[in-house]
């Protein structure tokens, strides 16, 4: 019998959590001892302290998402673990990697003076303090050496907020009272100390070498779009994202957070607002080399000689800061509201968390506990058949963990409430199958390769009535149609004609031992794989409506790819299923059935719904995507139809498009007889 997450209130000491941990793995093994060390934690505490937790560790296959609620009130655990809150000066840590990237666009280096890339005020603003600007280097405000006071400190910053807190305070304001302190601290690179003045000055940087406000420069530079991360946005300087949960209650001195405005700290130094998952995400993608477009400036970055903090072992590198915890080194940075983001790339160990008080003490508690108990519990056992063909891959979706309805070829991933991605991970086209649950019925989008039963993981995962519905009927995502009585079809020749399957001959390249990661152990025999014919049990229409039981599903037509290809949409969570239509990939637009500009029209119709849009769950590769990419397609489709991008050459007759993202693949010749009738049409004064 599958085992099932369970759902409890959450109470003064018992927390509520969401664990899914690695197929064939005991849960109580690792969750139950997270679960006690959060309860001793706070066991005997008067004070009644809230928590907001996350564990995910790779070793162990396991992402434990925990609320603990101070007050003792019932809580709705699938709700509260996606609530933001206000990471503070966590956000230095996405400040920084934008300087960093403008260091790696050439716009600025690290020996610059800052008097160099300050407006002339903020210079005169530092000269009256007393500073020199043309002495300090953007290195040494990186690593708070700078010798710059902070103007948060010292009582007056806080005496005034206290007065007054909903006064909207401006970078310019925060940086005059900066300089009425006693500075400077120290010469320029003689010693450490922390200073959120600095990093308003890095703010202002940033703003002025992009032409850009600081959220949307940051947004571009740190790749939010690219990484997925979707909840995390500057408060009050930028909307909050379509569908974004209630903010997670912080207090100050007995004072709600949200009764203090954002602009205290909003401005470089602090002002994110991000839900643990999306920090978990960043930091690891950070940590692990896959923000920064150079393989050289993360190890360069943790190769210089760190500035030495007051706290025994804590480093500061310019980027985040290092520590060793139980014998790994890990980098992390904390926040003011009682906030902290840790990771630990040789372990694969993350913990990000935050206490409903301004306080970290609590947390550095609970990470000495979590990692040597992660240390001390067996690791989830190795696959018995294939590994993975694409690691990195399996980092971007440990956001999203694994269930116990997982085999040893696929692996079932929790993304939402009731929103179930079964990924073929272990063959090439890393094929992306969803199981969307109601109420009273599912829908199943796309059945896969073909290559092992995949009826038997959608039943361990429900008993509910299942509707097959395909996002277009190229082989890798009909493969296991005829396992399923209720198949509804596109009616279109293109459709009619797959419905026939596929014969060995055709498919023998997707079972070839390139094709499985290298590995011949697959649980079937490759020798006579095939795509087995299949029936339709009715017809698919365009604005269909399915009804699931709670769960709305509308049916989008997008030919392009294919010309039955859909979307599907579920309008009250704001998510968006796109097929083959996009992934974070090289997108196949370069088959015969392929009509480009049938294309264009269907990504142009998927990106005006971009702002009602909170996720993408496409067909390939990750498992979740910014929806703003689909803005980036729609002006790369455009860009290339106008003859505006250069391209690579991958294979004969074929031409790649590379974007930030993602890439498009076409043939030479029917982009050829596209651009000219592109320029035709332009030139009769038809719009392109």
């Amino acid at each position: 019998m599958p085992r099932r997450a369970a759902v409890t209130a959450c109470t003064l000491l018992v927390a509520c959590a969401i664990t899914t941990p690695l197929a064939g793995q005991r849960p109580e093994a690792v969750t139950g001892a997270l679960h006690d060390a959060v309860a001793a934690l706070f066991a005997g505490d008067t004070a009644a302290s809230g928590l907001m937790v996350r564990v995910s560790s790779a070793r162990h296959g396991v992402v434990w998402q925990s609320v603990l609620d101070g007050r003792g009130a019932p809580n709705d655990t699938a709700a509260a673990i996606r609530r933001p809150y206000r990471i503070a000066s966590i956000t230095k840590v996405y400040t920084a990697t934008a300087i960093y990237r403008l260091m790696e666009m050439g716009r600025l280096s690290p020996g610059d003076p800052i008097g160099k890339h300050l407006s002339p005020r903020t210079a005169a603003a530092l000269t009256g303090g007393r500073y020199d600007p043309t002495a300090i280097t953007i290195d040494q405000v990186l690593h708070h050496t700078s010798g710059l006071t902070d103007h948060s400190v010292g009582g007056e910053y806080l005496r005034r907020i206290n007065a007054d807190p909903t006064h909207r305070w401006t970078r310019d304001e925060q940086i005059a009272l900066g300089m009425t302190q006693n500075g400077p601290l120290n010469a320029p690179g003689a010693a450490w100390h922390y200073s959120d003045t600095g990093y308003l000055l890095l703010g202002e940087i940033i703003e002025r070498l992009t032409g850009q406000s600081l959220p949307a420069a940051i947004r571009t530079l740190a790749g939010f779009h690219r990484l997925g991360i979707t909840e995390s946005w500057f408060e009050t300087l930028e909307a909050a994202p379509t569908g974004a949960a209630p903010m997670a209650p912080q207090y100050f001195d007995g004072q709600l957070a949200t009764g203090i405005d954002a602009s205290i700290d909003l401005y470089g130094g602090g002002g994110l607002l991000a839900t643990m998952e999306d920090q978990d995400r960043y930091l690891r993608a950070l940590a692990d080399g896959r923000v920064f477009q150079q393989a050289t400036t993360l190890p360069a970055i943790m190769a210089a000689a760190p500035a030495t903090t007051p706290r025994a072992g804590l480093l500061h590198r310019g980027l985040f800061f290092s520590e060793t915890q139980h014998g790994h080194a890990c980098v992390s940075h904390t926040g003011f509201w009682g906030s902290i983001a840790l990771y630990c790339p040789d372990a694969g160990i993350a913990v990000v968390a935050t206490t409903n008080k301004a306080s970290t003490q609590r947390l550095q508690k609970l990470i000495a506990r979590v990692i040597p108990l992660l240390d001390s519990l067996p690791a989830a056992p190795a696959s018995a058949s294939l590994a993975r063909c694409n690691e990195p891959r399996m980092r971007d979706n440990l956001h999203a963990p694994i269930t116990p309805a997982s085999d040893d070829w696929f692996d079932v991933r929790a993304v939402e409430p009731g929103v179930f991605a079964l990924v073929e991970s272990r063959q090439q086209q890393e094929v992306i199958s969803w199981l969307i649950v109601g109420a009273r019925r599912a829908l199943l989008f796309d059945t896969g390769m073909g290559m092992r039963p995949l009826r038997p993981v959608v039943e361990r995962i429900t008993s509910l009535p299942v509707t097959v519905l395909n996002s277009h009927t190229h082989p890798d995502h009909i493969g296991g149609n005829a396992e399923f009585s209720d198949v509804r079809a596109m009616r279109t020749v293109f459709t009619r004609n797959n419905m026939r399957g596929k014969t060995h001959a055709q498919m023998a390249e997707e079972v070839s031992p390139a094709a499985l990661c290298g590995n011949a152990r697959v649980g079937f025999d490759t020798a006579t794989y095939a795509v087995r014919p299949w029936v339709s049990a009715g017809a698919n229409r365009h604005e269909a409506r399915f009804d699931l039981g709670g769960r709305i599903i509308e049916v989008l037509s997008v030919p392009g790819h294919t010309p039955d290809a859909i979307a599907l949409r579920d309008r009250d969570a704001g998510l968006l299923w796109t097929g083959d239509t996009f992934y974070a990939g090289p997108i196949w637009l370069f088959m015969s059935e392929t009509d480009l500009d049938a294309y264009a029209a269907s990504i142009g119709r998927l990106a005006a719904l971009v702002p009602s849009v909170r996720r993408l769950l496409p067909a390939h590769n990750a498992v979740v995507s910014s929806p703003a990419l689909l803005l980036g397609v729609q002006d790369a489709i455009a860009t290339m139809r106008a003859g505006g991008a250069a391209g690579t050459t991958p294979g004969p007759g074929q031409r790649e498009f590379l974007f930030d993202g993602f890439s498009v693949l076409v043939s030479e010749t029917t982009l050829s007889a596209w651009q000219r009738a592109a320029a035709a049409r332009k030139g009769a004064g038809r719009a392109p």
